[in-house]
């Protein structure tokens, strides 16, 4: 009963739920892989892998990019589903042969990449490329869900590809494929979650298709260029970890970041709920500041939450999730979920200014990644070290796009 007023006339919170619920099974589940892999790779191939993984992330920044355009896009059309399907059928061939070319040009620079992360493994690359492809079409899909609302097949899409990702790890290592067995873990989970995806939008070939004016490109200009600093912001580090640190200790970081990142995995999906709903608000000239308030308050909350369990239970948290071998990095646990809960922060942030079409925080976002690269490259003594200078970057970060969302009041 109290759980029925809590919900009633507040989507916010009643869809964030569903998302979230569905973001702790296959935040749960993917951990589980990780853990996995972790520990059957060891620190140094895990170290590997998760280098690999950093790069993938900052390569596929289209991937959010895409996501949020369509988004935007459909939510603008809905329920003009005629419009929908247009939007749609164009948006996925474009991005098919974007993608095949991208996917091309990543394998031809794969060696200059393989050199500075000192990895001498071809296929690691060939894998990747496959993964680049489909991480620019799953987007589409996720999109249009997410415009429409349909944030029900948003959470069942989401924990089915994390569950057959962690299915085909478990094998793969298992027969000791070893990083290749990861990574090809990664694409199957990714190819059946884009099938997955076909099935609650298939009601569109009912309708036919009305020809509407695409702002695609305009729009996801704007959009790129805020996704590229949260894609690289939380990523970058790794990368610059693998390249100055041994492998045993860019190991130790990744776990530690992976921890970290549970933050990311609890609070991204109230941004995702906020981001059309705030769209929807901006179209009606209504004010969407009490949206955005109640958002900042949720995550707030449940990154608070978070933090507190890292900073009391160091130890129980590391033990459990990944063994003994990785007490080592108890001292620099707490100060990620600190980074990543004011990352999580200005996240919301951008997302509801993207959503107003307010962009002024992308100036922030610049100044911040260019001071993450100059300022780990000048001082990479530790782990601890790289973390401090992380956490001060992220509170930097939030308050820059706070003061811009205010002074565009």
């Amino acid at each position: 009963m109290v759980f029925k007023k809590l919900f009633r006339g507040n989507d916010l919170l009643k869809h964030s739920t569903i998302l979230f619920t569905a973001s702790i099974i296959a935040g749960f589940l993917n951990y589980l892989f990780q853990i996995y892999v972790g520990r059957m790779l060891g620190p140094s191939d895990y170290g590997i892998y998760s280098s690999l993984v950093a790069m993938l992330y900052i390569m596929s920044v289209p991937s959010s990019t895409i996501q949020t355009s369509v988004a935007k896009l459909v939510s603008d059309y809905n329920p003009e589903f005629d419009k929908i399907k247009y939007l749609l059928n164009r948006v996925f061939r474009l991005l098919a042969m974007l993608a095949a070319m991208t996917s091309v040009l990543f394998m031809v620079s794969s060696i200059f990449l393989a050199d500075f992360l000192k990895i001498n493994s071809g296929m690691y690359f060939f894998i990747l490329s496959i993964l680049l492809f489909i991480s620019f079409l799953w987007p589409v899909l996720s999109g249009a869900m997410q415009g429409m609302q349909m944030f029900v097949h948003m959470g069942i899409n989401n924990v089915a590809g994390t569950f057959f990702k962690l299915i085909f790890g478990v094998v793969l290592v298992y027969l000791g494929f070893g990083v290749n067995g990861a990574l090809m873990a990664l694409f199957m989970g990714s190819l059946l979650a884009l099938l997955l995806a076909l099935i609650p939008l298939r009601f569109l070939k009912r309708n036919r298709e009305e020809k509407v004016d695409i702002n695609f490109i305009k729009y996801s200009t704007a959009v790129l260029f805020a996704t590229i600093g949260l894609t690289f912001l939380p990523n970058a580090d790794m990368l610059l970890v693998k390249h100055f640190l041994s492998d045993m200790e860019a190991g130790y970081y990744a776990a530690a970041a992976l921890l970290g990142k549970i933050v990311l995995f609890a609070t991204g999906p109230i941004a995702l709920v906020m981001f059309p709903k705030a769209t929807a608000l901006h179209n009606k000239n209504n004010s969407g500041r009490t949206l955005l308030r109640n958002t900042l308050i949720y995550t707030g909350f449940i990154s608070l939450s978070v933090i507190a369990l890292f900073v009391l239970k160091p130890e129980f948290v590391v033990v459990m999730l990944f063994g003994p071998e990785f007490l080592g990095i108890i001292n620099v646990i707490g100060y990620f979920a600190i980074a990543l809960a004011f990352f999580s922060m200005a996240n919301v942030i951008v997302f509801y200014d993207m959503a107003t079409r307010k962009y002024r925080f992308l100036y922030v976002l610049g100044v911040i990644s260019i001071l993450e690269v100059t300022l780990i490259t000048l001082f990479h003594d530790s782990s601890l070290t790289v973390v401090r200078i992380l956490t001060a970057l992220m509170a930097m970060l939030f308050i820059g796009v706070w003061y811009c969302e205010k002074r565009q009041l």
